[in-house]
């Protein structure tokens, strides 16, 4: 929402799409697709979801993954900034795993909002439905055709 958040999330997602590609050599050519895609800036979360598609997660472990990655970012925020320590860090990411992230992934209202979906046509579409299954645009760019 604002030009500091943009900037974060494009560094974010350029460096996942290096490291997904350092880690999987049959990726990177679905890497070099999603680059030349002319409306994906690059962001952590669209790259995040293509990717886990790929890997063929499903939707609800794609979605633990994301938050537990991002769980874990801000509890290594706080170690970095001397707010806790390493083991309270360790404990907090413990406890707010287990009694946020299960719940707000099961609550109704949650999972409305986190199956909302972008438009048809849009390239970053990855899910078609809760099931998990793809759009035909979003399919094309999963197989690389």
């Amino acid at each position: 929402s604002n030009h500091v958040a943009k900037r974060a999330s494009i560094a974010q997602g350029k460096g996942f799409l290096a490291a997904v590609t350092a880690a999987f050599a049959d990726l990177t050519v679905l890497a070099k697709q999603i680059k030349s895609l002319p409306n994906l800036n690059g962001h952590l979360a669209p790259l995040f979801g293509i990717f886990s598609r790929k890997l063929e997660m499903s939707l609800d472990d794609a979605r633990r993954l994301y938050l537990f990655i991002t769980l874990r970012s801000l509890v290594s925020a706080a170690i970095r900034l001397s707010i806790c320590g390493p083991m309270q860090g360790q404990r907090l990411q413990a406890d707010v795993a287990s009694q946020c992230i299960e719940p707000l992934l099961s609550s109704p209202a949650i999972r409305a909002q986190l199956a909302l979906r972008p438009r048809e046509d849009d390239e970053t579409f990855l899910w078609g439905d809760e099931e998990g299954t793809p759009t035909s645009g979003a399919q094309a760019v999963i197989n690389g055709t």
